[in-house]
């Protein structure tokens, strides 16, 4: 299997890796899986979303509508912490909803050693996800170059859409795989080794493509994002981090 880098191990126990282009770390220190709920699907309000129910006997499926499924744009799929999070969130939350995770990652190799459930930073993952990541449950789709996935809600049946598109993001900006974004996790590398991915244009596309009450998060603070988000339409707070970082960024829609 190709080497993505020397694996670490976070203040939670969970592994990471140090990518050896950038010299940089996929997850904080502090801890992978932690930064991945906290960061992401903690303080994003996703939770509140999937609490929000619309029907009185949970054991029936609604039908599949716009307003009753979320959609999150995952930039930068790397290690699959963030979208495997997203889904353990949601698979033992109430079921009201159905939801898609559009995951976006630039390598292709990176995507195979996750989706062979026997990579390094894998070792001591929950068996649950080893199997949402598995070839048995990740499907590749050649013609359009992604892999999707399905699963349903243990509750009610309601489904999670996994799409992971390998792409280059910022060449061939993506759209949604079915409704508006409604949440955004943004973890590409830093904006001094993946700039691009951290520019007014980007920010912009994703604010043109997502719902009007859409959050943006994200694990960086440095002036040079606070000035993009600005600049495309974005109205940013910081927000705060329970670990080695002191904040985080939160952005919604500015009223313009």
């Amino acid at each position: 299997m190709e080497n993505f880098g020397s694996t670490i191990k976070t203040a939670d126990g969970s592994l990471t890796l140090k990518d050896p282009k950038h010299l940089e770390c996929y997850h904080s220190h502090g801890g992978a899986r932690w930064e991945a709920r906290t960061l992401y699907v903690e303080s994003s309000g996703i939770l509140d979303s999937f609490a929000q129910t619309k029907n009185n006997n949970p054991s029936i499926k609604k039908n599949l509508t716009e307003s009753s499924c979320l959609s999150v744009l995952d930039v930068g799929l790397g290690l699959g912490y963030n979208a495997c999070s997203t889904i353990e969130a949601w698979i033992t939350g109430p079921g009201d909803k159905d939801i898609t995770i559009q995951s976006l990652e630039k390598q292709e190799g990176l995507v195979m050693a996750l989706i062979s459930a026997q990579a390094s930073w894998q070792e001591n993952w929950p068996d649950s996800w080893k199997y949402w990541v598995s070839k048995q449950q990740l499907h590749k789709n050649c013609s359009k170059n992604h892999y999707s996935s399905t699963i349903y809600h243990p509750k009610t049946q309601a489904c999670c859409t996994w799409l992971i598109q390998i792409l280059d993001a910022h060449s061939n900006m993506p759209k949604p795989f079915f409704s508006p974004w409604h949440y955004v996790w943004h973890d590409p590398f830093s904006p001094q080794k993946n700039p691009a991915m951290w520019s007014p244009a980007w920010f912009c596309h994703v604010r043109e493509n997502s719902s009007p009450e859409c959050s943006l998060l994200t694990y960086s603070v440095s002036r040079a994002v606070k000035d993009a988000l600005s600049l495309s339409g974005w109205q940013i707070e910081k927000i705060p981090a329970c670990g080695p970082k002191k904040s985080w960024l939160k952005a919604k829609h500015a009223k313009l």
